[in-house]
């Protein structure tokens, strides 16, 4: 009777090993917008990849080369920002949480991207919705929600941005 709850326990927990899962992102098929992800989370690689799946480049930092501008007075040296736009991403997550049958699935009552037009210093757009991040199945709510949030924000943000 151990063995068999123990080979038991074993195929339960071996079930939760993610599978092997390589994302290749390709910024040469661009819609030439780039856009920086100003802050971190943990969600920061599903809205990388529902950003570049929409033709956004999304380079992974901020800045790369600094500039400086001399004068008779004074020297000013600044870092160049490798693309026009930064994002700031950030959501409250629901009552709903975790998904059972999916790991990578958050339920959000709201997540909200800030769009801020790096040149200018100001804040471009807000874009807000609720839903889930991916599908849960076994899950009512999943008829009546996104499944898709990141991808319906970055589509929205495409519809505002072009």
């Amino acid at each position: 009777m151990k063995f068999l709850t123990s080979a038991l326990l074993v195929l339960m927990l071996a079930g939760c090993v993610k599978e092997m899962e390589v994302v290749k992102i390709d910024n040469r098929v661009s819609n030439g917008i780039s856009v920086i992800i100003l802050n971190t989370s943990r969600l920061d690689n599903q809205l990388r990849r529902a950003l570049t799946a929409r033709g956004f480049n999304v380079p992974a930092s901020a800045s790369i080369n600094t500039v400086t501008n001399k004068s008779a007075s004074q020297d000013v040296t600044f870092n160049q920002a490798e693309a026009r736009y930064g994002i700031r991403h950030s959501g409250v997550l629901s009552s709903n949480n975790p998904c059972f049958t999916n790991g990578k699935s958050w339920q959000f009552t709201e997540y909200t991207l800030e769009v801020i037009d790096l040149k200018a210093n100001q804040t471009k757009m807000l874009i807000s919705k609720g839903g889930r991040t991916a599908s849960c199945p076994g899950s009512f709510v999943d008829l009546i929600q996104t499944t898709d949030l990141f991808g319906d924000l970055a589509d929205e943000l495409q519809k505002n941005l072009i």
